[in-house]
């Protein structure tokens, strides 16, 4: 597992408004994942007042350029799918109950190495199959400096 910097940067665009952009700077974890088979990375960390979400915690999985897992812990649980090519139905609680949204990938760009890199990737979001949003995120990840204190004799 390793410390790394995250800037996040995402876009969401609703029908009918202007586009939401948030962007912010966090620290976190980026440590080897696996599910299914498959070889991947797994990003963690812990969500702020930037987010809405304070007091939890965001894993963003990634397996190749085909898929990304979202998922959110603490007062309200979030899980989303997002698969290349694919309609995914997710569970997402929010503080006036729990719905199903339907998500559809429209591109995954997947860098990450053990020494971080980026990820993109944007998705829509439905609601009993009426248009709520199109999303982009982007996440680039560094180590974090751990530059080490050098020991001098005197």
């Amino acid at each position: 597992m390793n410390k790394v910097s995250i800037n996040l940067k995402s876009v969401s665009c609703t029908v009918g408004a202007e586009p939401d952009v948030m962007e912010f700077m966090t620290e976190g974890t980026l440590s080897p994942a696996e599910s299914d088979g498959r070889n991947g990375w797994e990003l963690s960390y812990s969500d702020s007042e930037l987010t809405g979400f304070t007091g939890s915690t965001t894993k963003v999985r990634c397996f190749g350029r085909d898929l990304v897992s979202m998922s959110r812990t603490g007062e309200f649980d979030q899980n989303l799918i997002i698969e290349y090519g694919k309609k995914h139905h997710c569970d997402y609680d929010t503080e006036f109950g729990r719905m199903v949204l339907g998500i559809y990938t429209h591109s995954i760009i997947n860098k990450l190495t053990e020494n971080g890199g980026e990820l993109y990737f944007r998705y829509t979001i439905d609601a009993n199959g009426a248009m709520v949003s199109d999303n982009e995120v982007l996440l680039e990840v560094s180590p974090q400096n751990t530059r080490r204190k050098e020991k001098t004799d005197g």
